[in-house]
């Protein structure tokens, strides 16, 4: 069984394939990209299967074959990929695939790419799981959201108890070690790298809905002694802060060294205005004007002194986007428009983008709306 993809290019009148062929338990054995490669061959990407059914246990490499267009399936797949490489620098070609192994309980446990030399050297990046234990001094940080009087707080509260948190070691090909401490929901809480005998460690704070609100980095551990604000100078200079709405969208990213990215949303949590440090100086927004499908109509720039505070005010209330952009507007492209078939055509010369019709109902659906059939179009039905 297979499944076969094509796609118009060029002037319609040409098409290029993706296949993909399954076995008989329905699991997908090889993929074809037909005239993929420079020379316009087919490239072949087999899939191989370990006692688990797991497709990630031995990752062959793909490899391009002399013929072209709707090729039919390689039963040998993997001797045809090996005899191809062992004349492209893979020695006999047994090297040209990444080898995961895995333990007992499924997880990885090493993993060696592709290439000749990691092959003869069994050079491999090897990873460990346990939990953490109180050596490992894994410090817990508390969020208090904002109050109407001060900003939000970020609290140190002792250490992780033994056995709290999961523990991934990471150990590459140059013995570089990495650890990853995770919660029980698969939090990142805490990467730990490890640099002659030292650790350098960035930690990950959430709100009360597991929202990521700060990423304090490894100089900034080192300087941490003592609660701190999110609007502090410690926070400015060491930290990644992040602050949500009430609905969970992203209004205030900052990025030390590179001030705070303000943004403002509408209630269908559309994105409406957005702002960085060196904008707001000039009170510049960037802007963005929807339909009612949510698809963009305009986008560009807009001089707009009202606080951003306010325009969220606003947006929350339902008040009209436009107007709550202003007027001041400098659009960085040509409104686009929407007719009955959901083809966006742009007002000024009709520049079809992506439609989902075939060939024949996208070229009769042109001609009806005068649209030049350009060389650039692409048809994908």
């Amino acid at each position: 069984n297979y499944v076969r993809c094509d796609t118009f290019v060029g002037d319609g009148t040409q098409t290029v394939a993706d296949i993909t062929y399954y076995g008989g338990l329905g699991y997908p054995v090889q993929e074809v990209n037909t005239k993929f490669t420079s020379a316009g061959k087919d490239l072949v990407t087999g899939i191989v299967y370990d006692n688990m059914r797991r497709p990630d246990a031995k990752v062959l490499l793909p490899h391009s074959r002399s013929s072209s267009g709707y090729s039919h399936f390689d039963q040998d797949y993997v001797n045809t990929q090996r005899q191809y490489y062992s004349v492209h620098g893979f020695g006999d070609g047994s090297a040209a695939c990444k080898v995961n192994t895995f333990g007992a309980s499924g997880r990885m446990t090493s993993s060696r790419r592709e290439g000749q030399e990691y092959k003869d050297q069994n050079i491999r990046t090897r990873f460990r799981y346990r939990l953490n234990t109180v050596e490992d001094s894994v410090t817990r940080f508390v969020y208090f959201p904002p109050t109407e009087s001060s900003a939000a707080i970020v609290s140190t509260d002792d250490v992780h108890p033994f056995g709290n948190l999961k523990v991934v070691t990471t150990t590459d090909e140059d013995d570089n070690v990495r650890e990853v401490f995770s919660d029980m929901d698969d939090k990142v809480i805490l990467e730990r790298r490890k640099d002659e005998g030292q650790n350098n460690d960035t930690y990950y704070v959430y709100d009360i809905r597991d929202s990521l609100v700060c990423v304090i980095q490894p100089m900034g551990v080192k300087n941490l002694q003592e609660d701190f604000f999110l609007d502090s100078q410690f926070a400015q200079d060491w930290c990644f802060t992040y602050l949500y709405d009430d609905v969970g969208n992203l209004i205030e990213k900052h990025v030390p060294g590179g001030g705070t990215i303000s943004s403002a949303y509408d209630l269908r949590g559309r994105i409406v205005l957005t702002s960085d440090q060196l904008m707001k100086q000039s009170s510049v927004y960037r802007y963005f004007i929807y339909d009612s499908l949510d698809r963009i109509l305009e986008e560009g720039y807009v001089k707009n002194t009202n606080p951003i505070s306010s325009m969220r005010d606003a947006l929350a209330t339902g008040e009209d986007a436009v107007d709550v952009i202003g007027t001041a507007r400098v659009p960085q492209r040509v409104s686009t428009y929407y007719d009955t078939a959901a083809l966006p055509v742009d007002a000024k010369q009709y520049v079809l983008t992506s439609f989902s019709l075939s060939t024949v109902a996208a070229r009769a659906a042109l001609i009806s709306l005068n649209v030049p059939l350009a060389p650039f179009l692409s048809f994908r039905p």
